[in-house]
């Protein structure tokens, strides 16, 4: 995937490789708990070159002291940043204290509601990064007053947007929107009929993310590609 996309014009790649991992763990087993995902990111650094951007998102599955140890070996592979080795809506204090002593941008928010919220975890110096998702964080509104905050703070704001063609127009124009904004999210190769599920189509070429042109999003969902690969539920 990662040199499919390398190939399609992306320069920055992110991975999600540690689902295997169950905490608690203790830092004597973690190395080889994770051994299978610190191989996947080797693999994409091989895939992508030294001078692409890799990203590692952990997905919460580390602890205080645990994630030393991966971060340690992150860093030798050149990540770019270290997204949530543990919930900051849950361990905002011990993500702070990872932080401290992370010797690369620690990043996360996705499941987070409101500018409040990240306000407070940008205050706490629990990330550095904040990642509203439009989905949770309180719509295209709520993530822009977000960003804005984060960036005037001298902080960086990067939406979170695995999800499919409708989150991700709201989240490239909330992206827009903030000036000093970092790159935007974007799910890759999941569905060959994804791009058409959008009228019109869904366009992303060499990395990039155009807009269609109307008003409010540009883009009507394509009812046809709905009924046939998903469900309609009637209220």
């Amino acid at each position: 995937m990662a040199e499919r996309a390398a190939k399609a014009g992306f320069r920055a790649f992110k991975c999600a490789p540690f689902d295997e991992v169950r905490p608690p763990s203790t830092p004597g087993a973690i190395l080889e708990e994770a051994a299978p995902g610190l191989a996947r990111v080797a693999a994409v650094r091989d895939a992508i070159g030294p001078d692409a951007t890799l990203l590692v998102d952990c997905h919460s599955r580390f602890e205080r002291d645990t994630a030393p140890l991966i971060v340690d070996e992150l860093h030798k592979l050149d990540v770019g940043w270290f997204e949530e080795p543990v919930q900051p809506t849950e361990d905002a204090e011990v993500l702070a204290e990872i932080a401290r002593w992370a010797p690369m941008p620690v990043a996360g928010g996705e499941s987070g509601y409101g500018a409040e919220f990240f306000d407070e975890i940008l205050d706490s110096e629990a990330v550095s990064v904040i990642m509203p998702d439009v989905k949770h964080c309180g719509g295209i509104g709520e993530a822009v007053r977000s960003g804005c905050s984060a960036v005037g703070k001298g902080n960086g704001f990067s939406i979170h947007s695995p999800a499919g063609p409708i989150s991700l127009l709201a989240s490239g124009h909330a992206t827009a929107a903030v000036s000093g904004a970092m790159r935007l999210e974007h799910a890759v190769y999941e569905a060959d009929w994804r791009a058409d599920l959008v009228l019109p189509t869904e366009r992303v070429e060499d990395g990039r993310l155009w807009f269609p042109g109307g008003v409010g999003l540009g883009a009507t969902l394509n009812w046809d590609i709905v009924q046939r690969f998903g469900r309609v539920w009637k209220a």
